[in-house]
């Protein structure tokens, strides 16, 4: 009884890592499909808005996660750290209709997709386990906004 409930075990896991593997064959990695409808490029957005988000933004949950905004649409986020240090995935933001920052990077063929609510003079946005981490906007651009 043991062993079929163990060979059915296996099938079970067998059959499903098939479909999982058929699935993500039929569907282009995100950042390579079609631009989302939902979306304005920054060219499209307000001034106020593409300067407020433009600089450099640090989570402030303790794993210090950088995020880069610039102007023209390019962004940049911490992937995975590496002896301390984030490695940066690369890519762009758009902003929904909806009214969130959303972005799309990658790092070796590796995809995230991203959104970020703006909330004062805050970003928000899940990150891991954690439904609402923050990021403000660090020090240093500041001074570049300003000076």
């Amino acid at each position: 009884m043991k062993r079929a409930f163990a060979l059915l075990g296996l099938f079970l896991t067998f059959t499903a890592c098939v479909s999982t593997l058929h699935l993500a064959a039929d569907e282009p990695p995100a950042a390579k499909g079609p631009v989302d409808e939902r979306t304005e490029p920054p060219s499209a957005v307000d001034a106020k808005t593409v300067d407020f988000l433009a600089g450099e933004w640090v989570s402030q949950d303790g794993s210090k996660n950088p995020l880069a905004f610039e102007k023209d649409g390019k962004f940049t986020c911490g992937f995975f750290q590496q002896k301390g240090k984030w490695v940066l995935a690369k890519g762009t933001w758009r902003i929904g209709k909806d009214g969130r920052v959303r972005a799309k990077a990658s790092y070796n063929g590796s995809f995230l997709g991203l959104y970020y609510n703006i909330v004062g003079e805050e970003l928000q946005a899940p990150m891991g386990p954690n439904p609402k981490v923050t990021w403000k906007k660090t020090p240093k651009a500041e001074a570049k906004k300003s000076g």
